[in-house]
């Protein structure tokens, strides 16, 4: 796999929208959005009210999980306006994803995968517990869910008619080493991307 090193240290999740990726770093309390041939910045939004800890897309909106538990929606405007805070009751959500029609979560507190529906309170539909053992991103590609297990250092695939089911491990070499924890997964159609941060020394993520 290809590796670059980020320009900050602590990104908290990453998203694959309008041929651009989308990092939120937790300690600038700021949204980038990257060109993925260079890597390099196109634009940073900084949000000093919200610590993100996982980003998603849809067709009109950013959703950010943020820290304190609550999920913040934004429009896709020049400067991501905030419209709504919904508190995050099955969260904290350490993991986000948009299917289309879903918006999934993951959570570290109970290790459960939730449904929703993108309503104004984002009301859950089903819960499934994650078969993994550190959850820490969350993905689709188009045809099923995937997420990032830190514990592991795996990409899961989640059976469409049972998210607790795994039909696909695949391990991650470049997270063997132990110095770096996975935080955020994407999918830009053709490649899964992800982001990761330092774990024994201060430096870039990666």
């Amino acid at each position: 796999p290809l590796a670059w090193d980020l320009p900050y240290s602590h990104p908290a999740g990453l998203a694959f929208h309008a041929g651009e990726l989308w990092v939120p770093d937790w300690d600038s309390q700021t949204v980038y959005r990257l060109a993925p041939k260079t890597l390099a910045t196109k634009r940073a939004i900084h949000y000093p009210k919200e610590t993100p800890t996982a980003l998603a897309l849809t067709r009109d909106s950013l959703w950010i999980a943020a820290a304190g538990g609550v999920l913040v929606r934004h429009m896709l405007d020049e400067s991501l306006t905030p419209l709504a805070r919904v508190p995050d009751r099955l969260g904290p959500s350490l993991g986000v994803a948009y299917d289309g029609l879903y918006l999934w979560t993951v959570d570290m507190k109970t290790k459960k995968i939730h449904k929703r529906i993108l309503d104004e309170k984002l009301t859950e539909v089903e819960a499934y517990d994650y078969p993994g053992s550190q959850p820490a991103a969350l993905a689709w590609d188009g045809k099923s869910l995937w997420s990032l297990d830190a514990g592991s250092r795996e990409l899961l695939r989640h059976a469409l008619d049972h998210p607790g089911r795994v039909t696909l491990r695949t391990t991650l070499p470049e997270y063997s080493d132990g110095r770096f924890k996975p935080t955020g997964l994407a999918f830009d159609g053709e490649r899964f991307w992800t982001t990761a941060e330092r774990t024994r020394v201060t430096g870039p993520g990666r």
